[in-house]
């Protein structure tokens, strides 16, 4: 079943039925669905403070004004501990790990047909899979994180990856590496063995704390389950939605659609007719798409189409993207961000941008 494991291995236990999704886009299909069937969202909001009122209630104070609510649901990932504390649970701790991965080129994708898990420690994990579009994906060399907003990949920590990979699949080649990142994983410190932690607050009725190690995703559904039942023990009014939408409104994949399907759709919308990602066959159409839906960043442009996610990491793609993105929401190019606040693209000086006919000197790349 797996020609190129290391001939080392002994035995395996093959666990049947195990599957991939695409988180991004399997995330924001929940939320959009959710904001469809009436959920008011409410984007780059900080929360920094959380008053129990006498009635019971809650007021809390976020950077964009007050919100007022009867029961909070604390699922603040790596924040949890710190909303947990605005409310006087100050014994809610977290331990965190800092986790690297590696993406491969879908050329090394012939390497590995199933997921795969080596050795399991408290250090390292040796895990390589295929993802649902057709890359290796190859992690995880832990390290301890220097605060939680630590997501650096030096060398090191690509070359110990790699290492990791290359002693469960020796082909595996860093010339094949396309990109990596690093993420922290946060475990409820005061649960033993980093087990979940799914409760009422002691200090604060009405709110519900969850924080979830891993696999918090395999879990999740069941998570959501668990925590309406508290929300209905706890007094939560929860009438039926008679009107609820069960399909979300998506919008068209040029690179998957049929020659007939592409055809149909480049006659309906002709900006399918051009592709801006090479690598990966995404459309202005879906660009366009994507940031009307709220995809306000480059990498929010590309988790949810997947443009600049090929070979090149966008290198072709990546100044379309920005003008796209700078045009469609009536920001200058210096405003457009990677991912948020601190990440512009393009510093204040002079810069070129050679299209057609466009040229925009306000800047330099």
């Amino acid at each position: 079943m797996e020609p190129h494991v290391t001939p080392e291995a002994v035995a395996a236990l093959y666990a049947k039925g195990v599957g991939v999704i695409y988180t991004p886009e399997w995330t924001f299909a929940f939320f959009e669905n959710a904001v469809q069937n009436g959920v008011q969202a409410h984007m780059e909001t900080t929360v920094t403070g959380i008053e129990k009122r006498d009635d019971g209630s809650f007021l809390i104070i976020t950077s964009k004004g007050a919100l007022s609510a009867n029961h909070i649901v604390n699922a603040a990932g790596l924040y949890a501990d710190e909303i947990a504390g605005m409310v006087g649970d100050h014994d809610i701790r977290l331990a965190l790990r800092k986790g690297t991965m590696l993406i491969f080129d879908k050329s090394a994708s012939h390497l590995v047909r199933n997921m795969l898990f080596g050795t399991f420690s408290e250090k390292q994990s040796q895990d390589i899979a295929p993802t649902s579009h057709g890359n290796l994906i190859l992690g995880i060399h832990y390290v301890q994180p220097a605060h939680k907003e630590d997501t650096r990949v030096p060398p090191e920590g690509v070359r110990e990856t790699l290492k990791l990979g290359k002693q469960l699949i020796p082909a595996l080649s860093e010339k094949d590496i396309i990109t990596s990142f690093s993420g922290i994983l946060a475990t409820p410190a005061m649960t033993r063995d980093g087990d979940f932690y799914i409760a009422p607050s002691e200090s604060a009725s009405g709110m519900i704390h969850v924080m979830a190690g891993a696999p918090g995703l395999s879990a999740s559904p069941g998570i959501a389950d668990l925590v309406i039942k508290m929300l209905l023990e706890a007094g939560l009014d929860l009438p039926e939605n008679r009107t609820f939408q069960k399909k979300r409104s998506g919008w068209g994949r040029f690179e998957g659609a049929t020659p007939t399907e592409k055809t149909e759709m480049i006659a309906e919308n002709s900006k399918y007719g051009h592709i801006l990602c090479r690598c990966e066959h995404v459309t202005e159409a879906e660009i366009v798409a994507a940031v009307n839906k709220g995809a306000n960043t480059l990498d929010a442009v590309k988790h949810l189409t997947r443009a600049g996610m090929g070979r090149c990491q966008g290198g072709f793609c990546g100044i379309s993207l920005l003008k796209h993105i700078s045009e469609q929401m009536g920001i200058l190019p210096t405003e457009v961000t990677k991912k948020g606040e601190g990440s512009e693209q393009i510093t204040p000086g002079r810069w070129i941008l050679y299209r057609g006919a466009d040229y925009h000197e306000s800047a330099s790349y």
